[in-house]
């Protein structure tokens, strides 16, 4: 599920930071950056690829991308597709100069 932590009509122009969250596990969620970022009056667009949640084609509206962790590794994309494109956007944001937190397995 790709869920957002503001309504979608209110992202990208509402002044505020969206900050995408890419979930690899149910349990394993943002929980006190998710906090962090709500009192820093941020938004949260979190993408629960381990459920086939797609992620975003670009970054358009995104101020920066925190990969949480997982029990899979990094070089398990036979197994967990949505590594490659996890790839390509952690790599998309790094030359937009996005600041990017990568935490155990996404580090």
């Amino acid at each position: 599920m790709l869920t957002a932590s503001r309504p979608a009509e209110r992202r990208g122009g509402n002044g505020r930071a969206m900050i995408l969250v890419i979930k690899h596990i149910d349990v394993e969620g943002p929980g006190t950056l998710g906090d962090f970022f709500a009192a820093g009056g941020m938004d949260v667009l979190q993408a629960d690829v381990y459920s086939g949640a797609p992620l975003p084609r670009g970054l358009r509206g995104i101020d920066a991308v925190v990969s949480l962790g997982g029990p899979m590794n990094v070089y398990e994309d036979k197994k967990y597709p949505f590594l490659l494109e996890e790839e390509r956007i952690l790599k998309q944001a790094v030359e937009n100069g996005l600041s990017v937190l990568g935490i155990c397995m996404g580090a």
